[in-house]
């Protein structure tokens, strides 16, 4: 019922401003005016204002746009040429985000690999392994706060962002 409701509405709606009733002038300067409020027209168009029908769609008059010259053409290529290296480069430094995060991500798998396995197989070595475990694991910490302040200064897709931030959350804050 309630849907039903909706769709009447809507309907009633898109028939009223249907009907609505379109004023067009030409001012002074040759500006062509057209509306459906005439209090929004020009003050010296108001007493002027011609009314714009289905009946009479040829009492408008629409001058076709000039064709753009070769400068602009010209200049229009280089801007292009400029968003498109943009674009490039925000994808090439994604890119390099995202290879960098999983190389930390393979380095701090393989400390704790290392670590683990100096603390299983305790011998007199172990203490070393295990310390320069700790000390790679802290620096691959550091590594990950300094990606994503580097990271939040830049204006990366989202996708992209979130899939990298999830690669880095594997580095965990132990």
């Amino acid at each position: 019922m309630r849907t039903g409701t909706w769709l009447l509405l809507i309907l009633m709606l898109c028939v009223a401003s249907g009907r609505a009733t379109t004023y067009s002038c030409r001012d002074r300067e040759g500006r062509l005016h057209v509306t459906d409020n005439l209090q929004s027209l020009p003050e010296e168009c108001r007493g002027t204002a011609g009314i714009v029908g289905e009946e009479t769609p040829d009492n408008l008059n629409f001058v076709p746009e000039q064709p753009p010259s070769s400068t602009t053409d010209a200049e229009f290529r280089h801007q292009v040429q400029e968003v498109e290296q943009t674009l490039r480069q925000k994808t090439e430094k994604v890119e390099k985000y995202r290879r960098h995060a999983e190389k930390m991500v393979a380095d701090y798998r393989q400390a704790k690999h290392d670590k683990r396995q100096a603390i299983r197989s305790w011998s007199y070595r172990s203490r070393d392994i295990i310390r320069q475990a700790d000390e790679r694991m802290a620096q691959i910490r550091r590594d990950k706060q300094q990606l994503l302040q580097e990271m939040s200064g830049q204006r990366l897709d989202r996708d992209k962002e979130k899939e990298i931030r999830g690669l880095l959350q594997q580095i965990t804050e132990q």
